[in-house]
């Protein structure tokens, strides 16, 4: 593979169910004539069937690499960089395949154009209110065109510039805040003239239910949150997070929160047929699921701190 130009890095965990669809599609990409590309599957130590699927493609282009311990996503990613040999890196996540074939090529092209890092939106094909919702955060997301609320789920950079930044912060080893940390370093080296956002969309091919999205959220406020606090104190307080942190803010919502997030798994379970009756209005729905989601992140919160201050 002397002419790779762009290498794809994927992190994979327990993804048996998506990561055929996610390599078939980027094999189908349209590029410019000449061009190769490379595409690293770095395995953190999954225990499904992952490892064996990757094992089983047939493609010159592909690598896998296979991490025996679980690490996280951060040094999932930075695996696969450091095993890289394009100029350019494409990082996306193994539950999401582009949604046209020249996703690729509209990267390059804009990496080309001289700016360090590329963002593309993301899109959820189903068509439950979570898709709806998850949609609608997409494109809020998209539409800030803000470095520093971007997703690492679709975005490009080139190999120099992710080098200098000096990759994922690997102290994160469970679930949120490793891409907000990463992004908000970068920040600090990238020039808002060096960053291009493009039409490009990726398919995100998940079937979350509303109990899965609490228990991430349970996870980030338990073992990401004071993590991502200690390295950004202002941030995090300033951030919707930080004001249900008990940990950091001592007003009344967390006091509320404390009350009534006890109840947060049974409401759970209670809200979760609600959110896909079609005529409740969507900002109802909206409203009920990031309640929820809200009481399951203040949880998250009370359980460390109980942790971490027993009695």
């Amino acid at each position: 593979m002397n002419n790779v130009f762009i290498s794809i890095i994927i992190p994979c965990y327990n993804c048996e169910a998506t990561i055929e669809q996610t390599v078939n599609s980027i094999t189908s990409q349209v590029l410019p004539a000449g061009l190769e590309l490379e595409i690293i599957l770095v395995n953190d130590a999954s225990t499904d069937r992952t490892l064996a699927i990757l094992e089983s493609f047939e493609l010159n282009t592909a690598k896998v690499i296979n991490l025996t311990r679980n690490q996280g996503r951060s040094a999932a990613r930075n695996t696969g960089a450091r095993h890289a040999s394009g100029s350019h890196l494409l990082f996306i996540d193994s539950d999401c395949s582009p949604d046209e074939p020249t996703l690729l090529q509209q990267h390059l092209e804009a990496l080309d154009s001289g700016c360090q890092i590329c963002f593309g939106t993301l899109k959820n094909p189903n068509s439950s209110f979570l898709a709806e919702y998850q949609n609608t955060t997409f494109i809020n997301r998209y539409f800030k065109q803000d470095l520093c609320h971007q997703t690492s789920a679709h975005f490009s950079i080139t190999a120099t510039a992710f080098a200098v930044s000096g990759g994922f912060p690997e102290c994160y080893k469970h679930y949120g805040f490793e891409d907000r940390d990463f992004f908000l370093g970068l920040s600090t080296q990238i020039n808002n003239d060096q960053i291009r956002f493009i039409p490009a969309s990726v398919l995100h091919n998940d079937h979350l239910l509303i109990s899965d999205l609490c228990s991430k959220l349970y996870e980030a406020a338990r073992f990401s949150a004071m993590l991502f606090h200690s390295r950004h104190p202002a941030v995090y307080a300033s951030s919707a997070y930080g004001k249900l942190d008990p940990r950091v803010n001592r007003g009344f919502l967390p006091r509320f929160a404390r009350f009534i997030s006890p109840l947060q798994p049974w409401l759970c379970k209670w809200v979760s047929p609600l959110l896909e009756i079609d005529w409740l209005p969507f900002t109802i729905r909206k409203i009920l699921a990031q309640s929820v989601m809200a009481l399951a992140y203040a949880r998250g919160c009370f359980a460390r701190q109980a942790s971490t201050n027993p009695e």
